[in-house]
């Protein structure tokens, strides 16, 4: 199973809707053998989504998160995802410092393996700026992450599907 992770900061806004996107894009496409998922460089694990995320998955997407918990970033746990997509460019960074620590101390198990991972900020891949952090500016601004995560899930899968 090809494994797409999504990151953001806390992992109860923007990649969450990232990974339920995806999923049921995947879904409807008819796209086997791949799934989404996701993780917050500074989540805690645990946390619920946030009811604004919650409320645009649900009306806008017809996905229920209400059983989402999130969770920390970690390369050894994440190690295994072929594709991830950062919400920012500062995430994409965060990211790939992880990964080299994990290769430098030897437990990229992954790595070791020879498997190959790409990462890319959603910026990158739409060529326009980061999906900005929706975290208690109100359901229009959730509205235009989920938008803008849309557009890049579609190029994604476009792109590397």
């Amino acid at each position: 199973m090809k494994k797409v992770l999504f990151v953001c900061s806390g992992n109860i806004c923007r990649s969450p809707m990232a990974e339920y996107i995806f999923d049921k894009k995947i879904k409807d496409k008819k796209i086997a053998n791949v799934k989404g998922c996701s993780a917050g460089i500074y989540a805690s694990d645990g946390d619920c989504i946030s009811e604004d995320a919650a409320r645009v998955l649900k009306e806008e997407y017809g996905a229920d998160a209400s059983g989402f918990k999130s969770a920390r970033f970690d390369a050894k746990r994440f190690g295994d995802c072929a594709l991830i997509i950062a919400m920012t460019r500062e995430h994409k960074t965060a990211l790939a410092d992880a990964f080299e620590r994990a290769t430098k101390d030897g437990s990229d198990a992954p790595a070791k393996r020879g498997c190959q991972r790409a990462i890319y900020a959603v910026g990158e891949i739409l060529n326009e700026g980061d999906v900005s952090d929706p975290y208690f500016l109100g359901i229009e601004a959730y509205k235009r992450a989920a938008a803008q995560i849309e557009t890049a899930i579609d190029a994604i899968i476009e792109r590397f599907l």
